[in-house]
């Protein structure tokens, strides 16, 4: 079987972000604070497009010291980064209603 990811260049840190912030969004808030699947999903969602956000542009330091954006492209599957971290946000955002419906169900 063979698996297929088409990225350039931080792109492929999109599904590692991705795995990690649940990771830790499972054992943090899932298993120490108790909170439902709907809340930690939000914060998973949260803390993936946080960190895709600040991750999205690349920046070198000119002899003067300057920062300055070097516009190269990260993509996964053919989106940039700036769209994957609204993907993120829009995520996190139906996570939280999924969330605030298990409470009042």
């Amino acid at each position: 079987m063979t698996v297929l990811f088409f990225y350039k260049n931080k792109g492929i840190l999109i599904p590692v972000y991705f795995i990690l912030c649940f990771i830790f969004s499972l054992i943090v808030f899932a298993n120490l604070l108790r909170i439902n699947a709907g809340f930690t999903s939000c914060i998973g969602f949260l803390l993936t497009a946080g960190w895709t956000y600040a991750t999205r542009n690349d920046y070198y330091k000119n002899k003067e010291g300057v920062k300055v954006k070097v516009d190269i492209k990260n993509e996964f599957f053919w989106i940039s980064m700036n769209i994957w971290y609204k993907i993120f946000l829009v995520g996190s955002l139906i996570c939280f209603i999924i969330g605030i419906r298990q409470i009042f169900q």
